[in-house]
């Protein structure tokens, strides 16, 4: 029996080429991610991965081709098997280099956060100028006020009494108000 099964497996085997010339390589894509090949020869091929960072349910047997994200390195097996033999290579990620367009990207959103600060910090002291403007511009304003005020009751003739002096603190009190709220 043994025998029948011997010469059938050397049948199957001259029928069909064995697993040979495993490659694996690697791509880094523009997205940062990084695409792994394996290729072989022979027929019927089936391949299969290990990795040091994924577990193999997460990785895509039965494809000759797995794509992994960014950052992730270390070493990817690919594994290929027929009804006939079986072989299997290895390669070693490396980061991906940093490429002109990420390079481009990082510096224009540097670019970009300057200038936002910029203009915070411009609208910040324009702000800041236009409140104190507000305050000053309405002291100099109730200073005026009671500078007129008291020119023309001394010069109608009249003696500044009670009245006149209640009237002034009114004045006083609501052209500060005016100030502490301007339009």
């Amino acid at each position: 029996m043994q025998a029948i099964f011997g010469m059938l497996m050397m049948f199957i085997g001259a029928a069909s080429a064995q697993v040979s010339s495993v490659s694996v390589w690697y791509k880094c894509l523009a997205s940062e991610d990084i695409t792994v090949h394996c290729s072989a020869e022979g027929d019927d091929l089936t391949y299969s991965w290990t990795s040091d960072f994924n577990t193999l349910s997460q990785l895509e047997n039965g494809t000759s081709t797995l794509t992994l994200n960014k950052g992730q390195h270390g070493n990817v097996t690919c594994y290929v098997k027929n009804h006939v033999s079986q072989s299997h290579n290895s390669t070693v990620l490396q980061p991906c280099p940093v490429t002109l367009s990420t390079q481009c990207n990082n510096g224009f959103r540097v670019f970009v956060s300057v200038w936002l600060f910029k203009i915070i910090i411009l609208l910040s002291l324009f702000v800041g100028a236009f409140y104190i403007y507000t305050r000053i511009y309405m002291k100099q304003r109730i200073i005026k006020s009671k500078a007129f005020i008291y020119t023309n009751m001394k010069r109608s003739g009249s003696s500044v009494n009670l009245v006149w002096e209640e009237k002034m603190k009114l004045l006083e009190v609501a052209l500060l108000h005016a100030s502490n709220h301007p339009p």
